[in-house]
């Protein structure tokens, strides 16, 4: 009798997790009952993927979800889990989760991006969980040592993966996906031979601002910081680590011109941010030539025919650079961009979650 087959989806962050994971959890009840297909109930939550199967993997150990899952498996033939945090497990919980998937069939699903748009991606995800770092100061130890990065060098985060899974690895290309026009949920399906997949839109979840509205939310955050006394945290700091509701801010940086353009106006006497060396450019593609080139049998579904496509280096630049850095040294713009953002956000508590 064969195993129980188990697709392990472990991310990374910024490759279209959200939407995969909430159109499989719109469509679990039908996958189960049409083909078999079982989008394992255990450990759900928060949102739409397994984060409390991986949260205690990171730090109780296997508990109440683990135990829940273990009794889902040989109810289907086929199961999905999907956390991007699983990419971020230290090496022994690495380990612990082999051992709790020894019976089942396993393939490990990770999704490639190009390394410029993924750089620029995490930042402005930072920012909204309350980071000041500019776009310079978080590329600067990345690009310093590209072999070294977890979002540059995919070997880095996969080894461990790789040695107790014995290189059970599926690598999609997240760019060659989204250029096809083929969602996410479709090229996952017809790689690994899953069956038919669910109808589903090509919405964007979760979607990345402009950068001139990031960078204008990181000075708001270092403004905010500015306002505390030394050693002391924000007040208004949430759980996930945001000092300012993004949905809200958003809604203030359009219908709020004449605070917009006081703030614009702001920065033309801030200093400019100098673009990324591109031969470090050039090593992180290489870096990611050697890693496609090593792993080229595991590679499935559309993808570029070079393995990694050679960056447009003009394009590239302009999508790591800030041609603007927005100093918070304009106290009395920011203070009232601030004041409408947090208007919005407790006119809007009772109706509208936390973005």
């Amino acid at each position: 009798m064969s195993r129980p087959r188990l697709v392990l989806h472990i991310g990374p962050h910024k490759t279209g997790t959200t939407y995969l994971q909430s159109r499989l959890l719109r469509h679990a009840d039908a996958l189960r009952a049409r083909q078999g297909l079982n989008y394992v109930q255990a450990g759900l939550g928060p949102q739409y993927g397994h984060h409390k199967l991986c949260a205690e993997l990171r730090h109780t150990g296997p508990a109440e979800a683990w135990a829940a899952a273990a009794q889902e498996w040989a109810q289907y033939p086929c199961h999905i889990v999907s956390c991007e945090n699983f990419s971020r497990l230290p090496e022994a919980a690495v380990g612990t989760l082999a051992g709790l998937l020894a019976g089942l069939d396993v393939e490990l699903c990770y999704l490639l991006r190009s390394p410029e748009a993924l750089l620029y991606a995490m930042w402005q995800e930072q920012v909204k969980h309350g980071s000041t770092l500019s776009l310079p100061e978080f590329l600067a130890p990345h690009l310093a040592e590209p072999e070294c990065s977890k979002l540059l060098n995919p070997s880095v985060l996969l080894a461990p993966y790789l040695a107790a899974f014995e290189g059970r690895l599926r690598l999609l290309s997240y760019d060659a996906i989204r250029a096809s026009g083929e969602t996410l949920v479709s090229a996952l399906f017809a790689s690994l031979a899953l069956g038919p997949p669910p109808a589903v839109n090509n919405a964007v979840e979760n979607k990345s601002m402009r950068l001139e509205r990031v960078e204008t939310l990181r000075a708001l955050n270092a403004w905010e910081q500015g306002q505390q006394p030394p050693g002391q945290d924000s007040p208004h700091r949430r759980a996930d680590g945001a000092l300012f509701n993004t949905r809200r801010f958003l809604e203030v940086a359009n219908q709020s011109p004449s605070c917009w353009s006081r703030l614009l106006e702001a920065q033309k006497a801030s200093l400019a941010a100098p673009p990324p060396d591109p031969l470090r450019l050039l090593a992180v593609h290489q870096l990611r030539q050697q890693f496609v080139a090593q792993h080229a049998q595991a590679c499935v579904g559309p993808w570029p025919s070079t393995g990694v496509a050679p960056p447009n280096y003009s394009a590239s630049l302009q999508s790591v650079q800030s041609d603007w850095l927005l100093r918070p040294g304009v106290p009395q713009a920011l203070a009232e961009l601030a004041g409408l953002v947090r208007q919005a956000e407790q006119e809007g508590l009772a109706t509208i979650a936390p973005a």
